[in-house]
């Protein structure tokens, strides 16, 4: 894995302007990983997707994540910076028994999700219909007494003791961190979006290459290429003569 040049970087951000989020996840990995495949890549788990974009996030832009988050008991808007090394988790886990949940009479086989399941669910009209289809992807297969069952006729309970099988089955899928309100003393737990702060950090970065870009361009008459091959601390003591 190695850092996005400059080129690369304003080339994946505007490809990454069009993009789903799960396509730019993929996007970014694959030109990281050029040796890897898109589908190879959408097959991971998303515990796996998000570790590796994690290590590239790393590598490209440092070890700490900063952000704004909302207070959910008053409103008070708080930075916060997340060290990323503090952030790894464990490989999906397949448990004693397999991937396999037992509840009551039914036994089900199941995988945790990945980005092609992620991009059916955002196809889904309503959030119950998308968490339902997200579910019913992840079943490899379901019996009850002996029985095969569909896995969209799975009762409510089971499906619930699913959901939580699947997420302890893949815990880096979603990353806990704590906050407290400096206004309020409020404690709660912010989810991190891995692809987001990744794509917040590539759109940030290209506005001020493009900035850099415009400000040469027009006081040397240089192209985009020739700018860009410039190494930063050259292109500084540039803009700072031109400015």
């Amino acid at each position: 894995m190695r850092p996005f040049t400059d080129a690369q970087l304003l080339e994946l951000w505007e490809s990454g302007i069009v993009q789903h989020p799960v396509d730019r996840a993929l996007t970014f990995l694959l030109a990281l990983e050029p040796g890897q495949t898109r589908l190879g890549l959408a097959e991971l788990p998303l515990g796996q997707r998000d570790a590796r974009l994690l290590e590239a996030y790393r590598l490209c832009f440092g070890a700490r994540l900063e952000g704004i988050a909302a207070c959910p008991a008053c409103g008070a808007q708080l930075e916060f910076s997340v060290d990323t090394a503090g952030l790894a988790g464990g490989s999906p886990a397949a448990g004693e028994g397999g991937n396999i949940l037992k509840s009551g009479d039914y036994s089900i086989t199941f995988r945790p999700p990945n980005s092609l399941d992620l991009a059916a669910a955002a196809q889904a009209p309503d959030e119950t219909s998308a968490s339902r289809l997200l579910l019913t992807r992840c079943v490899l297969g379901a019996r009850r007494g002996g029985r095969a069952v569909g896995a969209g006729d799975l009762p409510e309970a089971v499906a619930e003791a699913l959901e939580e099988r699947i997420a302890e089955s893949d815990p880096q899928a979603e990353l806990l961190f704590n906050l407290s309100c400096p206004a309020c003393a409020h404690a709660w737990q912010e989810s991190l979006d891995v692809p987001g702060f990744f794509w917040a950090q590539v759109a940030a970065r290209a506005r001020r290459l493009l900035v850099e870009v415009h400000t040469l361009a027009a006081a040397y008459g240089w192209s985009e290429g020739e700018i860009l091959a410039l190494g930063a601390q050259r292109r500084q003591a540039y803009l700072e003569m031109a400015g």
